[in-house]
């Protein structure tokens, strides 16, 4: 019987980088550096010690996901497959009441995102080394920091006791004092002149029973459907071993509540409203209850935004039809046709197969916010990205989409 489990999680839609990133086809699948995507790259990282691996996605991705897998160098053990996304701390209490059941409550489980990007995989596999090995001999959940590099809104930050980080010398397990999810610019820019600050990296390693305990104790919802959903999903694939299991929305009972989804829509306004990420649902609030390892000053970045992948490109190999001469702090993608950039600095350009985009690095954030692009048409294929400081052009320009321009 298995006593470490890492669950990765490849379900997000990957809103920051639309549309780069889309629902049928998001982030961690895409090979948005060097000739592998993000997830065969965490995978084959995972594969190189000795904890076997769960995915943790979305169903309808899960084609193509067998497909990226299928290789000899990449391998992983169970999945887990949503029909639903009900966010992370939904999708880490079913991996955790599966791995009790299989696996006992005290096997220790790590989560880890599939949309990051590590410059030396071996800061990765020493660090899960000493989280599972801590998470062993303690009931605590532990997370992983990093040194901050820039001030960013898209990251969360932890913050080590001082005398904490005083006593113990760096890639040391740290008292935490307090968790802030996402701040401002401003706010982190104030933030990262503190030395006891990191960002939050998204790992966490605990026994399965110490999840399951902390989720039952500050998310009852999240915890009794997610129990009620896997053992379902495994007595009906118990005949395949439970190899890969599906999550299927039922009737749900929850204590002195019974809900009935009948419509779609019913189920996204349900989901929406009760479930959240599991830093908001649940880690914020036993912050008494969390340690976090300290990495230090190592090559780590977020690549659900494309200043992340920018950052993150500058550590590994362009694609094979990208060539990029003397162009700084720019991003690069071309689905299928060559691309040569010469001399940009501080852009990104998407040569995708139905439209080509070129926009500062300073709108890409606009992204995220608005699900809109201010883009100027050239053509049938091209649009551009421009800084409009027109009240009236910005006001109407706000209210079209792309396939209205």
């Amino acid at each position: 019987m298995k006593d470490l489990i890492a669950g990765i999680m490849c379900g997000g839609a990957g809103k920051r980088l639309w549309p780069l990133s889309q629902e049928s086809k998001p982030k961690q699948l895409l090979k948005l550096i060097g000739n592998q995507s993000s997830l065969q790259r965490i995978i084959s990282i995972i594969n190189k010690s000795n904890i076997d691996v769960t995915l943790i996605g979305n169903k309808i991705h899960r084609n193509e996901i067998i497909e990226q897998t299928s290789s000899e160098k990449l391998h992983f053990n169970t999945a887990i497959w949503e029909n639903e996304g009900r966010n992370t701390a939904f999708a880490i209490s079913s991996f955790a009441h599966k791995v009790k059941k299989e696996n006992g409550e005290n096997a220790v489980i790590v989560i880890i995102p599939s949309d990051q990007y590590w410059g030396d995989e071996n800061v990765l596999i020493k660090g899960l080394e000493k989280i599972s090995n801590y998470a062993r001999k303690n009931n605590k959940i532990v997370c992983v920091g990093v040194k901050p590099q820039f001030a960013s809104s898209d990251y969360g930050y932890v913050f080590i006791h001082q005398k904490s980080n005083q006593k113990r010398k760096k890639e040391s397990i740290k008292k935490i004092e307090k968790f802030c999810e996402k701040p401002s610019v401003e706010i982190a820019n104030h933030y990262i002149q503190n030395n006891n600050c990191f960002w939050n990296s998204g790992i966490y390693c605990a026994k399965a029973k110490v999840f399951l305990n902390e989720i039952r104790k500050h998310a009852p919802e999240v915890f009794f459907e997610s129990q009620k959903l896997v053992e379902r999903a495994m007595n009906d694939n118990e005949k395949n071993n439970n190899r890969e299991i599906f999550l299927q929305v039922h009737d749900v009972d929850i204590p002195n509540q019974k809900i009935n989804f009948k419509l779609l829509d019913d189920i996204k306004v349900y989901l929406n409203k009760s479930f959240d990420s599991i830093d908001k649902a649940v880690i914020e609030k036993c912050q008494n209850n969390v340690v976090c390892l300290d990495l230090g000053d190592v090559v780590w970045e977020d690549i659900g935004s494309f200043i992340g992948l920018t950052r993150a490109s500058q550590h590994s190999p362009n694609q094979e039809n990208i060539t990029m001469i003397n162009t700084c702090n720019s991003y690069a993608y071309s689905d299928e046709k060559p691309l040569y950039v010469l001399g940009a600095d501080n852009i990104v350009i998407l040569n995708l197969s139905d439209k080509i985009i070129v926009m500062d690095q300073k709108y890409a954030d606009q992204i995220k916010r608005n699900n809109y692009l201010p883009l100027t048409k050239v053509n049938d294929n091209t649009i551009i990205m421009k800084n409009f400081t027109d009240p009236k052009i910005l006001s109407k320009i706000a209210s079209l989409k792309i396939s209205d321009i």
